[in-house]
């Protein structure tokens, strides 16, 4: 299951830098861009407008899980910082990788 859904964001991803703000730690990823894109409509009829990637857990061996605030840097979008980290699950419960929502 990871084997294939690696393969999968793979097909799309592009390559950007993991950063925990305040610190020196940096990773290099593979982002693959998620179809949120956001122009989401929320209760109070506020649209939100941000992006969203996935990346890999294999990817992310050095540098642990992704916290809110990080940044994500980006050629064509620059530096990101994420609002939201949610869990992509596998069929036994093992995450398979990040969903980072970014501003």
């Amino acid at each position: 299951m990871k084997a294939a859904f690696n393969l999968l964001i793979s097909i799309h991803s592009r390559p950007m830098v993991l950063s925990r703000r305040g610190s020196a730690l940096t990773v290099d990823v593979q982002a693959a861009p998620s179809n949120y894109s956001r122009n989401m409509e929320v209760v109070n009829k506020v649209i939100t407008k941000g992006r969203e990637f996935i990346i890999s857990e294999d990817l992310l061996s050095t540098y642990g899980i992704p916290k809110r605030g990080d940044a994500l840097q980006d050629a064509t979008f620059g530096t990101m910082i994420v609002t939201e980290v949610i869990e992509v699950y596998g069929v036994g419960a093992e995450i398979l990788g990040y969903r980072l929502r970014v501003d």
